[in-house]
């Protein structure tokens, strides 16, 4: 709730002329870096499940089922669309057409001469 109102009041400012606003988020990564990353070397498996306890889309899902929004049945719907959604973004992406080289600069900062 606190990440929505914080967007929120970022939104409405810039669309009211106030500018950009910088929101730090932070989360917790489930898996290792790549394949080749062991994280148990840096973590242990009690961290790691006492984070996914703790997830905030998880703990967002027990607070909609407290206030009567949202029950078992309908979060499983959600997390099937969703995936669903996933899913066709990724097969979409994989199927497109690689950019040209020439791209690779656009829409990055470039500071002024």
């Amino acid at each position: 709730m606190a990440c929505y109102e914080a967007s929120k009041r970022a939104v409405d400012k810039a669309r009211g002329g106030g500018g950009p606003t910088l929101i730090e988020l932070k989360t917790y990564r489930f898996h290792p870096h790549t394949s080749d990353d062991d994280d148990r070397t840096y973590r242990s498996r009690e961290e790691v499940e006492e984070a996914k306890r703790n997830d905030s889309i998880v703990v967002f899902g027990s607070y909609l089922k407290e206030q009567g929004i949202l029950d078992d049945a309908a979060i499983e719907g959600l997390r099937g669309e969703i995936k669903a959604q996933v899913d066709a973004s990724v097969d979409e992406a994989w199927a497109a057409e690689d950019p040209s080289a020439q791209s690779a600069l656009q829409h990055v900062f470039q500071e002024s001469p």
